[in-house]
């Protein structure tokens, strides 16, 4: 009796390991399987690639593409006041046009400018690609005060669907417009249109007008 009672343990022991291996092993190849949209979006493509592919896509794909890049930082492990403004950053490009989200998101951008630097600002919000933070920010250098002086004076219309002119006139340059990191920066003086490489903070800024 105390043999079958053993042998029976044995058996089922063996059974429950070799179950929660297989289950484990699902697992595992289930997270390797699910990616997020972001990440295959960028999937094996260089900068311009990515650049490129943006700036063809709708606005609905930007959107997507940014609300997963700041649950990313999100991730981070930022002190509270970073993640509090990239949260708010992330809820209005959540409701893109809402003015009353849009005042706290230019408070926000405004902090993290003023607190993060050039360098780490720049990966973590003018790349669709991964930022890790260790602890220790990479860079060394501030934001500019230009920079930060024109992300004060932007005006909401200077957004996607902000903006409404049947009448403008043919665009005579390539710019990337107001507020942008981007050693190409250039602020337009007269109509433009968007350069290849995007166009404004977070690349969701329409081309047309001057604030």
């Amino acid at each position: 009796m105390k043999e079958k009672i053993l042998f029976l343990t044995v058996t089922f022991l063996c059974l429950f390991i070799s179950c929660s291996k297989t289950q484990n092993n699902d697992n595992e190849n289930n997270k390797n399987e699910i990616k997020d949209f972001r990440t295959e979006f960028i999937e094996n493509k260089s900068s311009e690639e990515i650049l490129n592919d943006f700036n063809e896509a709708s606005f609905e794909v930007k959107q997507k593409l940014w609300i997963e890049k700041m649950d990313h930082l999100l991730k981070q492990d930022f002190n509270s006041d970073i993640k509090k403004n990239i949260k708010i950053i992330k809820d209005f490009i959540e409701d893109f046009g809402d003015k009353d989200k849009y005042q706290r998101f230019n408070e926000a951008t405004i902090k993290l400018a003023e607190s993060i630097p050039y360098e780490d600002f720049y990966l973590m919000f003018e790349s669709l690609n991964d930022y890790n933070y260790s602890g220790n920010f990479i860079g060394k250098n501030k934001v500019s005060e230009n920079f930060i002086d024109d992300i004060a004076k932007l005006k909401t219309s200077y957004y996607i669907g902000g903006y409404s002119d049947s009448n403008m006139a043919t665009a005579r340059l390539g710019c990337n417009c107001r507020w942008c990191l981007s050693e190409l920066y250039m602020e337009p003086t007269e109509n433009c249109t968007e350069s290849s490489w995007g166009c404004g903070f977070l690349f969701l800024q329409s081309c047309n007008k001057r604030g």
